[in-house]
């Protein structure tokens, strides 16, 4: 069995919004495809997503750029994906929302 992790798309937004504003990089500047941040519920390979990270390091020639971003590392600024799941008043109706997010994602890609 190969085990792949995945990570939504949704959740480069507050990344390139961190790159934006304290470096001035753009994911397309990353190598990332338009296409592909169109559909906020698509999945990328986390081994993709890490090859990016390490490709922020070398744009911005500072190993601790994460850091400097990390205060716009939130959930709210995924989106109204985001502000879904902080709305939740415990961890495991959190965990329900994305599940039941995930499965309709997947359930509406099978009927296409």
């Amino acid at each position: 069995m190969i085990n792949i992790a995945f990570i939504r798309t949704a959740f480069l937004k507050p990344l390139e919004l961190g790159l934006q504003k304290h470096y001035g990089i753009g994911l397309a500047e990353l190598g990332i495809p338009p296409q592909l941040l169109k559909e906020p519920m698509s999945l990328i390979p986390f081994n993709d997503y890490l090859q990016w990270l390490e490709k922020i390091e070398e744009l911005t020639n500072d190993p601790a750029y994460m850091i400097k971003i990390a205060t716009d590392l939130t959930f709210e600024n995924i989106g109204p994906i985001g502000k879904w799941y902080v709305t939740c008043p415990d961890l495991a109706l959190a965990f329900r929302r994305i599940m039941f997010t995930g499965r309709g994602v997947f359930s509406w890609s099978t009927i296409r």
